[in-house]
């Protein structure tokens, strides 16, 4: 949500592209969203490790009322599939009741019915989140230099 506001301020910034009410309109949605697309095209093409860090949404899943898969919580029909699709390694963090008031805060990496995830890198699913992400990393033979 946060990208995509950054992304929709000079439009909504420019008188040309304000309504009578100051608000965007449909059009102005369609740029920010082939904006924000074209930004996640230039992140995936930076040779550089990148994290997209992302707010989940339930969406209720084609032919019932009250089963929910979760995705990116973005503006745009097809944008969170966009987004997912865009990147390598698609992780779901949470945290896991571990018995006894302790709790362990994992990392899915293998897909569920109910969650999108993939590891091109093959990160072990639940992976304790607790190891630091350059540990993690060095789970996907990534050269990270000094830690």
């Amino acid at each position: 949500d946060m990208a995509l506001r950054q992304v929709m301020l000079p439009l909504l910034q420019d008188g040309k592209y304000r309504t009578k009410s100051g608000g965007p309109e449909l059009q102005h949605w369609g740029l920010a969203i082939t904006q924000l697309k074209n930004l996640c095209f230039a992140i995936q093409n930076l040779p550089v490790i990148t994290i997209l860090n992302c707010h989940d949404m339930n969406e209720v899943m084609p032919g019932t009322t009250d089963v929910f898969k979760k995705q990116i919580a973005v503006y745009g029909k097809n944008l969170p599939a966009h987004i997912s699709g865009t990147f390598d390694e698609l992780w779901y963090t949470y945290v896991k009741d571990e018995g006894g008031g302790k709790r362990s805060f994992r990392i899915q990496t293998f897909p569920s019915t109910y969650i999108t995830c993939r590891s091109r890198n093959q990160v072990k699913d639940g992976i304790d989140q607790t190891l630091g992400m350059a540990e993690i990393l060095l789970t996907c033979g990534y050269d990270i230099g000094d830690k």
